[in-house]
């Protein structure tokens, strides 16, 4: 894996697990969603992070295939869903 993309999973797992005040954050399913093909790096990281992930936080995480501009779709699409969404993107540093 990447090592540059472990720090970050490592950093975002950091981020939602380690802060108190956000004990009721998330409270609706997470999209994960994936930038790249089905099958392709991204991709399988998002579907190995999701059960953990889903695990530590007590929400179901949902990973979605958004192809397109090597991941400039899904970071779009993350960057313009509503506040009151949970998405995060993989491959790419967008959360929201």
């Amino acid at each position: 894996m990447n090592t540059a993309l472990h720090r970050y999973l490592v950093l975002l797992l950091a981020v939602f697990l380690g802060n108190g005040a956000l004990a009721q954050y998330p409270s609706r399913p997470i999209r994960l969603l994936a930038g790249f093909p089905p099958g392709g790096g991204p991709d399988i990281v998002a579907r190995l992070l999701a059960p953990k992930l889903s695990e530590a936080l007590g929400q179901p995480v949902v990973v979605e295939n958004r192809v397109g501009g090597t991941g400039t779709l899904a970071g779009e699409a993350v960057a313009k869903s509503s506040p009151d969404v949970t998405r995060c993107s993989s491959g790419t540093t967008a959360c929201s």
